[in-house]
């Protein structure tokens, strides 16, 4: 794996070293999973007070190989938040220098990320199969698509309006009625959660274990 020196410290991507050049993926099939975080408030309530989404990344794997070929996080400068304060930073573990020195605002930090998918042919207009994952709807009935329709965004790529939600395809495939979170998921499949003080980058690796191990017990596709 590689980290891209050529962008901001705004945005990280870590990629296979030979995924540029990567031309037999057509009619490959990649799970993206996707998470975001807002300037307001987190977990179970993210999205409810419609505040601007200000760090997202997405996660590509491929599913034939069972291995994760790009990770592509962006921090994204809100329009109409200039502060975080201490509380929101020392549970999001966000860098808020990193949010509002960001040259991104979301319409640019979406059109980069498409311009990513068709640079290393991971793109739908190419073939590709590409299915978004989130943990739940929130994020994006609650926020992407909100926030997008209120900054007139009006071409939003076609993957962000079908996806997988991973606590309802884990509930389906392990037979549980309870209402999941991460955490236990994560527990009921005695995966012990990682240490990382990101809050959306540590969520986001837990998807990614979680996802591996639905891969291995059957599928998501």
């Amino acid at each position: 794996m590689s980290s891209s020196s050529s962008l901001s410290s705004t945005t990280t991507v870590v990629l296979q070293a030979n995924v540029e050049t990567n031309t037999e993926n057509y009619n490959k099939q990649y799970l993206c999973l996707f998470y975001v975080i807002t300037a307001g408030m987190l977990d179970e309530d993210m999205g409810s007070d419609e505040q601007e989404i200000i760090e997202m990344i997405h996660l590509i794997i491929d599913v034939d190989q069972k291995q994760t070929v790009a990770l592509y996080r962006q921090y994204v400068r809100p329009i109409y938040v200039d502060v975080l304060n201490d509380e929101y930073k020392e549970k999001s573990g966000i860098d808020a220098e990193l949010v509002f020195s960001s040259e991104l605002d979301l319409n640019e930090a979406l059109r980069k990320f498409d311009s990513f998918l068709h640079e290393h042919c991971l793109h739908p207009d190419l073939g590709i199969k590409l299915t978004l994952v989130c943990e739940n709807c929130l994020h994006l009935r609650q926020c992407l698509h909100p926030e997008s329709v209120k900054k007139s965004i009006t071409c939003l790529p076609s993957y962000y309006w079908s996806y997988f939600d991973l606590r309802f395809e884990f509930e389906h495939m392990y037979k549980t009625c309870e209402r999941n979170n991460l955490n236990s998921m994560l527990e009921k499949l005695n995966i012990s959660p990682i240490s990382e003080s990101d809050y959306c980058m540590r969520l986001i690796k837990h998807m990614e274990l979680i996802v591996y191990q639905m891969l291995n017990d059957g599928t998501l596709v």
